[in-house]
């Protein structure tokens, strides 16, 4: 059974080894299309620009993809490709040769699909963009695995997430673990998959992708559908299908639904499964993609055998098996000749059966997909138990004797117990068992010998005794001596080194006072540089403060200001945490105070813009690699109390803003103040974008770093986005006075003993005042 990725790549085509589309609305899904496309064409004709053309052009691509069109969207793919090489938007000529690899891989054309978007990566080198050599990596790794070739896929898929941590991509690294989990329950190793598969819930969790989740709660259903846990496939499923509803996540739809009739089939309720399948297939067949009409035409062939309706079986099973040669599909051939055996078998046709088993048991094999393997090995086993001609030992072979075909039948049996030993971890239990049995026994034989020994020992003892005896009594005053004179060295030399280590001990501890009292009075400057209670409130009466750094000196700090009719409020995040965290807090707190006191501006954007400058020219950044790239994440208001507006920038740092029903993200843009750009680029001038919000009812406005989010409990489980904004409703349902103590309780319960892991700094403003 093959599990797909959905949001696998932009405008990727998708792909899942059991049938999994559903009917859906193709009236309103055609029109949907047509108005994209429509809107496409028309900026086409308006653009004056190269480089929009050649975007323009790649969507148009991926839109008529998308519909099955794949003619026109080659067309449209090396339109741009011919733009793009003119006007040297190199980029846009490696994303038109990905998208001609995803027409051919959606085709089941693999070979051509490889060609693209090899030259894809090759151009993405040499502009040194290395989103799209993931990308790209990350397609070749789809198309190795739709063609059960595993290992290579693997190696595609793990090039590729390499890429995406060191870049710091949650999104693409989700999706990476995500096909890395269904490679593994592809070959039946569930324990990796599902290691994948939570790693991968998990950074979805930190980002907010519920597409992806949902994509990853359908695998989590097919690995519990793999091991015949019905009720917990449906959960699973249930829990995605309801995501992809949420996000009219049509191909997500489809998938979810198709899984969830493939549980009804298992449970063999045959008419609801083929309810399913036959909404399948015409989707499949809508959309163009062969690789999913083989699969679902199998899935039907499945059913009429089940049903014995056998003509209606064999007819589905071969027309699916040719599209399955076609597109180089070795799973869904094996699953196919498994089942055209099945239909041989109940018509009593045994040595077709028997060649069917052979030929699929040695594509299974092949391609390490040890579930099938199993399914063979069990099917042979009750053929030749049943079976009353002789059949040959192997496909071709010599015919058997009704006696060894008994005997043939036994051995398969022995088989299928060892794989599905292997397959739920039966195997591993017996090895352990033996490993403590051969330890017992090794320890009893030890205790045997020792005692033989002893005995031994004994006797010759008692021969020697006498001998010995005086030997021992010369020895012992030998011994007593030299003990004597080694104890009178050792208490010298020990009474010099405790001498020396008191010494010792005296100079660390002096050093020791010594730097804590410096960090302690570095505490007390960094303090001194924070707006004060009254001075905060003196215009925003209603406010509270949750700050808890991680060492005595902190990398966060909050910063207040106000001119006029105008509160200014920020939260920063800088570099690092503890000493260097703390220089560089006063460094960028001190740049802040320069950029106002100035100019007395009062859009938050153009202050970031002036701080990043500022930043940027104070630590030299425009020297490279060798020279700080540090820098902070900041969010920013500014408050008009006379027109009662509260703008917003942020700089990798969102604001929240809430009226105790619904919770809104002010979003900052997402580039840093200070350092260089993500190509390692620099970059003296960075925009940011901004938002103005008018106050008309009571809100809470909640700025914060990110050390709260980020912190584990015992579990390994961040706090998340999720808890957070559950505090931030709180919040606003109690007095203000209490949000520290409440963030305090909360935050700190969670961590219990588990190590803080960055400065925490949460700040919450009740506007209230202003309205």
């Amino acid at each position: 059974m093959k599990k797909k990725i959905i949001d696998i790549k932009f405008f990727s085509p998708f792909r899942l080894f059991l049938v999994v589309f559903v009917l859906i609305d193709s009236v309103s899904f055609a029109s949907a299309q047509h108005n994209k496309t429509d809107s496409l064409l028309s900026l086409l004709k308006k653009d004056k620009n190269d480089t929009n053309k050649v975007t323009h052009l790649n969507k148009l691509c991926v839109e008529y993809t998308n519909a099955g069109n794949f003619d026109t969207a080659l067309v449209f793919a090396n339109q741009a490709i011919l733009l793009g090489i003119k006007s040297g938007f190199r980029i846009g000529v490696a994303r038109a040769n990905g998208f001609i690899g995803d027409i051919y891989e959606y085709s089941g054309e693999y070979a051509k699909a490889m060609d693209h978007y090899t030259k894809a990566i090759k151009i993405a080198e040499e502009v040194k963009d290395n989103s799209e050599i993931s990308q790209q990596l990350f397609n070749i790794g789809i198309a190795y695995a739709d063609q059960a070739l595993y290992e290579k896929a693997l190696d595609y898929y793990l090039r590729s997430l390499k890429l995406d941590e060191e870049f710091g991509d949650k999104k693409g690294a989700s999706r990476k673990l995500n096909a890395i989990g269904n490679v593994y329950a592809d070959q039946s190793n569930f324990t990796k998959a599902l290691d994948y598969y939570f790693r991968a819930l998990k950074l979805n969790e930190e980002t907010g992708n519920k597409k992806s989740t949902g994509a990853i709660l359908g695998n989590l259903g097919i690995i519990y559908f793999d091991q015949m846990d019905y009720p917990k496939a449906l959960d699973y499923y249930g829990r995605a299908l309801k995501i992809k509803e949420e996000l009219n996540d049509k191909p997500g739809i489809c998938q979810t639904t198709g899984n969830i009739g493939s549980v009804y089939y298992s449970k063999r309720e045959f008419a609801i499964a083929l309810d399913y399948y036959f909404k399948a297939l015409k989707i499949a067949e809508e959309i163009g993609d062969k690789t999913e009409t083989g699969r679902v035409i199998a899935n039907i062939g499945s059913v009429y055998t089940d049903q014995k309706d056998y003509v209606k079986a064999i007819e589905f099973f071969l027309k699916a098996l040719k599209i399955a040669e076609e597109t180089g599909d070795k799973r869904n051939q094996a699953n196919i000749l498994n089942n055209l055996g099945k239909v041989h078998f109940g018509k009593k046709e045994f040595k077709d059966a028997c060649n069917s088993f052979y030929h699929g048991l040695a594509i299974a094999d092949s391609i390490g997909a040890l579930n099938n393997v199993k399914v063979f090995y069990q099917n042979l086993t009750l053929l030749y138990e049943t079976s009353t001609v002789p059949l040959p030992d192997s496909t071709g072979g010599k015919l058997l004797s009704l006696e060894k075909m008994r005997l043939r039948a036994l051995y398969f049996h022995k088989r299928y117990m060892a794989v599905n030993d292997t397959l739920f971890s039966g195997e591993n239990k017996k090895e352990l068992m033996r490993k403590e049995l051969n330890f017992e026994f090794e320890k009893k034989e030890a205790v045997t010998n020792a005692e033989h020994e002893k005995q031994v020992a004994v006797k010759e003892a008692e021969k020697k005794r006498q001998q010995i005896f005086l030997w021992l009594i010369a020895a012992v005053a030998l011994a007593i001596g030299i003990i004597a004179v080694v104890i009178l060295r050792a208490l010298r030399i020990t009474k010099k080194q405790k001498e020396e280590i008191e010494s010792q001990k005296k100079e660390i501890e002096l050093s020791h006072k010594k730097v804590n009292d410096s960090i302690n009075y570095a505490q007390k400057i960094q303090y001194s540089i924070l707006p004060s209670d009254e001075e905060i409130k003196k215009s925003i009466p209603d406010y509270f403060l949750f700050f808890q750094p991680k060492d005595v000196i902190s990398g966060d700090f909050y910063w207040f200001y106000h001119f006029n009719q105008f509160s200014y409020v920020a939260v920063a995040d800088c570099t690092g945490h503890g000493v260097p965290g703390a220089l560089m807090s006063m460094t960028i707190h001190s740049q802040l105070n320069e950029v106002m006191l100035e100019e007395k501006l009062t859009d938050p954007a153009e202050i970031l813009r002036r701080l990043h400058a500022s930043v940027f020219k104070t630590l030299q950044q425009h020297k490279g690699d060798e020279y700080s790239q540090d820098g902070c994440d900041i969010s920013l208001c500014v408050i008009d109390h006379k027109s009662k507006l509260l703008h917003f920038s942020g700089a990798r740092n969102h604001a929240y803003l809430t009226n105790g029903k619904t919770i809104t993200v002010l979003k900052a843009t997402a580039k840093s103040i200070g350092g260089l750009s993500m190509l390692g680029e620099a970059e003296p001038e960075r925009k940011f974008k901004s938002e103005t919000i008018e106050l008309k009812e009571d809100l809470l406005l909640v700025l914060s770093t990110d050390g709260v989010f980020d912190q584990l409990n015992k579990q390994d489980e961040a706090f998340g986005n999720s808890r957070f904004k559950d505090l931030i409703t709180a919040a606003f349902n109690r007095p203000i006075n209490e949000g520290t103590v409440k963030f305090s309780s909360v935050v700190n319960d969670w961590k219990k003993d588990v190590h803080q892991q960055d400065d925490m700094l949460v700040m919450g403003l009740k506007l209230n005042q202003l309205l």
